[in-house]
């Protein structure tokens, strides 16, 4: 839909894209289209660590294309558009609906910083006010990048938590131990005792013989 209205104008008044070929938008779309798939691996649960590094990668080569591509201008927005320096358009609209729960979830105040126009880009696009309408103000991450998404079957437990079951773990683990050693000292002294008392059999062979004797 994005590439069928990019050349027209938005009801709300943003002006179309006039000066930029089709091919150069196809690029920016397919460049979002490309960003979206990749993000995915951080914005939903159950990745894998192997398909997160995978995704960081191409996530952090996107960015950098984006940002030698980005037309910096000395001028005032809207000049300072993604695609040939023209006015904003359906394409960097799209492309900020892809990067905003990027910016908002996983990337980090130095990822930020190493892509500066497109950092500055999107500030611009979310403070539009057709664009702050759909997307809502722009909440940037303040924590340490690239953190997954956490399990929700298995929501991430605080560190005092954590050493506090596995302290836990390893007493119920040595109690157990304990236990059991006790339990084989136990059988191996019951064990002792039996073999130390004499037979039923060679007790009644000696009573015999000693009432025989008892009789010369």
């Amino acid at each position: 839909m994005a590439r069928q209205h990019t050349q027209h104008s938005l009801r709300s008044g943003l002006q179309a894209q006039s000066i930029c070929s089709q091919v150069a938008i196809d690029e920016l779309l397919n460049t979002a289209e490309a960003l979206c798939e990749q993000s995915q691996s951080w914005l939903k649960i159950g990745a894998g660590n192997e398909a997160r590094a995978s995704s960081k990668t191409a996530i952090t080569q996107l960015l950098t294309q984006l940002d030698a591509g980005l037309t910096r201008s000395s001028s005032s927005p809207p000049s300072a558009s993604l695609i040939g320096g023209a006015s904003l358009s359906l394409a960097d609209v799209a492309l900020a609906c892809v990067l905003q729960p990027l910016f908002s979830c996983v990337l980090g105040p130095r990822d930020r910083e190493a892509h500066p126009a497109v950092t500055d880009w999107m500030n611009w696009v979310a403070a539009v006010p057709e664009v702050a309408k759909v997307l809502g103000p722009l909440q940037l991450n303040s924590g340490e990048g690239w953190v997954a998404a956490p399990s929700a079957a298995a929501p991430a437990v605080t560190a005092a938590g954590g050493k506090k079951k596995k302290a836990a773990a390893r007493l119920a683990e040595k109690e157990a131990k304990a236990a059991k050693f006790a339990a084989k000292q136990e059988a191996a002294a019951a064990k002792k005792a039996a073999s130390a008392q004499p037979k039923e059999g060679g007790d009644k062979k000696a009573a015999l013989k000693a009432e025989a004797d008892a009789k010369k």
